[in-house]
């Protein structure tokens, strides 16, 4: 690059919109769920400026911790795509660290670092519905959208639902379907139905770290878009857009209910192994469990289903598919409360009633989550079963709450599941989070003995699935033995193909495959920080 072009960089940043950090001692932790909040919520400790004026470079240079180019006025794609690949560069060129942040919705702060250049794909918003008999390059026809990546959820779902369409989404709406949810595999209430977000995926538009601008899908550049699609974000380079499948929309069912109250405790566990036996059934019927168990203490515990999802299923076979479980249930004397089945003539429309936007906590200082994919092997053998109800009793008495999904991705000819989904991901019946808290003023000591202690917590957890993983997005980063654990036996492939795109580093982010390449300085067993410098291991 030259001279003139690294001069105007800053220039054109700014002049696009950029947003500042200034951070003063700030403790970039991994503790807390989703940066979004963490940036918003922490006045006290982040200085936020805006600049709209190209006058204030010099300014901004002579005190830069990390900017963020904001690409709101960008018109198109491809103006994007210039202004990123001059970023790119820049950071390559001078050796910069670089973050990538899209909605800051990463449980392991994958988009901070403290002294780096942070692009940020926030406003990548374009949508354009390219029909519902799209012809692409690669072959497939049918609906579809091409989206900007920082597209959210709540935004494809009313773009979808205006053009008698739905996608595969996630459950938060202000999550950016387009980052780090797909580039991680991609958890969805359709997932029964139509498999992983990741799958959907038809083609990407992406700035490489050598600075190309490409187009990637299964005929062209097919190695990296193997990877793009569940290898996990700010790794293989910055995605712009994406073009991604739609289907047509269905009536959903859904149904929430609980059980537990007045219960005694044996009884209670024996309804959670009736409510077990009904999981390797529910997926291949589509269902979509999203449900909970809270105890106050040993001997009194409650589940909740919040909810069941039924894609096009009416009130009367989502009936069907629970009667074992509630005949079941009947028979060992406990009863279900609250129960309530409610047809959405649309996808948005339940997904609107079940998770109203706001209504999903984003994220906090107090908390750290880990998690665990069980396999539906382990429902074939009492032991393992045995096992894995026994480790989840434990976990629900001695942490106080237990979340978790009955899915299982479904099997989809209509689009392309060769990819670096976590292969965990595609023998699971059970996806399963436990967290660990703290005060709000906690000292550092009390959180490492948190975390730490999260990470023993979940020891069962591994041991009664050995051969599984878990979730990449939404998982500890202290997790043991994570390139097996996130991307299972994916990991040697996905790293040659790491210093195949990427010789020199330039994407780096906590757990991303290659990271065991690097370290930051100044840290501390169980409680990792973004706050020190970026190292190569030598």
């Amino acid at each position: 690059m030259s001279r003139e072009a690294l001069t105007a960089l800053p220039l054109l940043l700014l002049s696009v919109s950029v947003t500042v950090f200034a951070l003063d001692d700030t403790n970039l932790s991994l503790g807390s769920a989703y940066q979004e909040v963490a940036w918003s919520s922490a006045s006290s400790r982040v200085k936020y400026f805006h600049f709209e004026s190209t006058q204030l470079t010099s300014a901004v240079l002579a005190n830069l911790t990390s900017y963020n180019a904001r690409l709101a006025e960008l018109i198109g794609f491809g103006d994007a795509a210039e202004a990123i690949q001059l970023a790119v560069n820049f950071a390559r060129n001078l050796n910069l660290r670089l973050v990538v942040k899209n909605k800051g919705h990463d449980f392991n702060a994958k988009s901070t670092g403290a002294g780096s250049l942070s692009i940020w794909l926030n406003y990548l918003q374009d949508i354009e519905y390219l029909g519902d008999a799209y012809a692409s390059p690669s072959g497939y026809e049918g609906p579809a959208f091409k989206i900007g990546t920082g597209v959210s959820v709540g935004q494809i779902n009313v773009a979808a639902d205006e053009h008698n369409v739905q996608v595969v989404s996630a459950i938060a709406s202000t999550l950016g379907i387009g980052g780090g949810y797909i580039a991680g595999g991609g958890n969805s209430p359709l997932i029964s139905k139509y498999g992983m977000a990741a799958d959907q995926v038809i083609s990407m538009e992406v700035v490489l770290p050598d600075g190309r601008f490409i187009s990637t899908d299964e005929r062209t550049n097919p190695d990296l878009f193997f990877a793009l699609r569940g290898g996990g974000g700010s790794t293989w380079g910055i995605v712009t857009s994406l073009v991604i499948r739609a289907y047509a929309r269905t009536p959903i069912t859904t149904l929430t209910y609980n059980f537990g109250t007045g219960v005694e405790p044996e009884t209670f566990w024996s309804g959670i192994d009736a409510l077990f036996a009904q999981f390797p059934s529910w997926p291949k019927a589509t269902l979509y469990s999203y449900w909970s168990i809270q105890c106050s203490d040993a001997t009194s515990c409650t589940m909740y289903m919040a909810p069941q999802i039924g894609p096009d299923l009416d009130t009367t076979q989502l009936e069907a598919l629970n009667a074992p479980l509630f005949a079941n249930l009947s028979s060992l004397g406990i009863p279900v409360n609250d129960l309530n089945y409610t047809t959405h003539d649309t996808y948005l429309e339940a997904a609107n009633a079940m998770w109203p936007e706001g209504s999903i906590t984003v994220g906090g200082w107090t908390e750290h989550t880990a998690s665990r994919l069980f396999p539906a092997s382990n429902w074939d053998d009492p032991d393992k079963l045995a096992a894995t109800t026994a480790a989840i009793r434990n976990s629900s008495v001695t942490h106080g709450y237990f979340l978790a999904y009955n899915v299982q991705p479904a099997v989809n000819p209509a689009v392309n599941q060769t990819n670096a989904v976590n292969p965990a991901w595609r023998e699971t019946l059970l996806f399963a989070l436990l967290g660990a808290t703290w005060g709000q003023n906690a000292t550092d000591e009390e959180i490492v003995e948190a975390n730490k202690g999260l990470v023993g917590a979940l020891q069962p957890w591994r041991e009664a699935s050995p051969q599984s993983g878990t979730y990449l997005n939404e998982a500890d980063i202290n997790e043991p033995d994570w390139q097996r654990a996130f991307y299972g036996d994916n990991y040697r492939y996905l790293y040659e193909l790491k210093q195949k795109y990427d010789p020199w580093g330039v994407f780096y982010a906590a757990t991303a495959v290659g990271s065991e390449d690097w370290y930051i300085t100044d840290q501390r067993a169980y409680y990792p920080t973004q706050d020190g410098r970026l190292c190569p291991v030598v």
